[in-house]
């Protein structure tokens, strides 16, 4: 059997390969004894056959030939390598739909949160470092509990009350000499009144400064990796979307070639 399509020639004419030829002459085979693997695009359906060194697109059949072409290529592979046919035949009637829905899940359950949260606080890094610029007053934050990390690294957990009644809370890690046991009491802060969510650490040299590049730098920072998450969380769902929808053309017949089990959809 051998299907002529726009220039494109592919042959069954070999009970040990596949045989293509294009419209300049040039032949290529696909022996069934070789690790030959049935590709499907999940954006436009393409199906590709692919051997270790070739690939052949059956893009340029027409609907008839392509109807043809599975029964014909399984049927031939069957025969020839039963283990590979099989596997490949059920690789392709399954469509991966155990992995779509662990990716689905792992879109709406982790990606998704993530980038929520990294967006929300790059938005507020954003919004207090505007508040600061505009409205901060000094404070004083005291060290409520330290925590030993390492030998030169302690957590501390500080808090402040602000003059309306404001409690800001906070936890900063400090880096301080080898085995040391003295840790400061309190640092100062810049804080805005009205929303003391926004406040910072007293940097520089008299401690009357706040490290702006830095604020930046970490406000930037989680917006570009926010935005990261979302991109791969719509990309992940629009890909796990179209895994579910685009039917496997044929899968039941190429279910019946190799011996599995008809899928319970109508392919």
């Amino acid at each position: 059997m051998v299907l002529n399509a726009q220039g494109h020639q592919y042959g069954f004419d070999s009970p040990h390969f596949l045989r293509y030829r294009d419209p300049a002459g040039q032949e290529f085979t696909f022996p069934y004894k070789d690790r030959l693997r049935v590709k499907v695009s999940s954006w436009t359906g393409e199906i590709r056959i692919c051997s270790l060194k070739d690939s052949l697109s059956l893009s340029h059949l027409s609907r008839e030939q392509l109807h043809d072409f599975p029964r014909e290529f399984f049927r031939h592979w069957h025969r020839e390598n039963p283990e590979a046919a099989k596997k490949a035949a059920f690789d392709y009637v399954d469509a991966q739909r155990g992995f779509v829905s662990v990716a689905f899940a792992a879109c709406v359950l982790v990606s998704l949160p993530v980038a929520i949260a990294l967006l929300a606080d790059s938005h507020q890094q954003f919004h207090c470092s505007k508040a600061l610029r505009e409205n901060a007053v000094p404070g004083e934050i005291q060290v409520v509990k330290a925590k030993k990390r390492d030998s030169r690294t302690f957590v501390l957990k500080l808090e402040f009350t602000t003059p309306s009644g404001h409690v800001i809370r906070g936890q900063e890690e400090l880096l301080t000499e080898k085995d040391t046991t003295v840790l400061p009491k309190s640092f100062p802060i810049f804080y805005v009144p009205d929303q003391p969510v926004c406040w910072s650490r007293a940097e520089g040299e008299n401690g009357r400064e706040i490290n702006w590049a830095k604020r930046r730098y970490f406000a930037a920072f989680g917006l570009l990796f926010g935005l990261f998450f979302l991109a791969t969380t719509f990309l992940g769902l629009a890909w796990c979307t179209a895994r579910w929808l685009r039917p496997r053309l044929f899968a039941g017949e190429i279910a019946e070639i190799v011996g599995l089990e008809k899928p319970s959809s109508k392919a």
